[in-house]
């Protein structure tokens, strides 16, 4: 990987101290102190990243996630500055089709300041009580599958690529498959027109141009926009 994710250049360098980790209700807090080590002033992106547990078979979910960035004041040639990266533990869970929820697991959460998604500056571990959020955190909406027929024809017709088996889960190249091999019912289309509705008439002359339709926009004096049709006969 030349590019990873977060990657960036500057025209200066920059060293960044992970001062602490902690977490604190509902959030996870990040302290980091990145000073100016080169010999021009710039700005830093601070980059925070977490890696939740993980067992073969649990929930799917990403190896490592940005967690959080804050981009940092212009900093003079020797200059340092503190800044605090906050991220909702919730926003560490993984969705999980089988619980129709949010899954957090229970166990140690490595938070780690990088330069990006590869380059590891240095981490911290914070332990987490596991829990499951059904509802929607602003609505408080019960959340579930949206797509179960999707999900379905994916297991049916689709090798789902997985991190317990990389090698044995590789995408392989497309190939051609009629309908039928996809569990796919292709039939034509019966239209029928309902006698007793009168069809519109076209290609008649109404007098109409196309300035006519013209439309524009008052101010009322409520203040409400109102749209008007021009009746202009130029």
């Amino acid at each position: 990987m030349v590019f990873p994710f977060g990657y960036g250049l500057s025209y200066t360098t920059f060293d960044e101290t992970l001062d602490s980790v902690e977490a604190s209700g509902d959030d996870i807090k990040v302290s980091v102190t990145v000073t100016n080590s080169g010999s021009v002033a710039g700005k830093q992106v601070v980059e925070i990243y977490y890696a939740a547990p993980y067992a073969e078979g649990g929930t799917p979910k990403s190896a490592v996630v940005l967690g959080g960035f804050v981009k940092t004041s212009e900093l003079a040639a020797g200059a340092s500055e503190t800044v605090e990266v906050t991220f909702p533990v919730r926003s560490m869970a993984s969705w999980s089709s089988d619980k129709s929820g949010f899954v957090l697991d229970s166990g140690d959460y490595e938070i780690s300041l990088r330069t990006d998604s590869h380059t590891v500056v240095d981490s911290r571990s914070v332990t987490i009580s596991g829990q499951t959020y059904t509802t929607d955190e602003v609505t408080g909406t019960v959340l579930s599958n949206q797509f179960d027929d999707c999900t379905q024809y994916m297991e049916n017709n689709c090798t789902a690529f997985s991190r317990d088996d990389f090698r044995g889960t590789f995408p392989e190249a497309a190939e051609d498959r009629e309908a039928a091999d996809c569990g796919i019912t292709v039939a034509a289309y019966e239209y029928e027109q309902d006698s007793t509705v009168a069809m519109p008439v076209t290609g008649a002359n109404n007098g109409l141009s196309l300035i006519d339709l013209e439309a524009s926009t008052t101010m009322t004096s409520s203040g409400i926009l109102c749209s008007t049709r021009s009746t202009s006969t130029r």
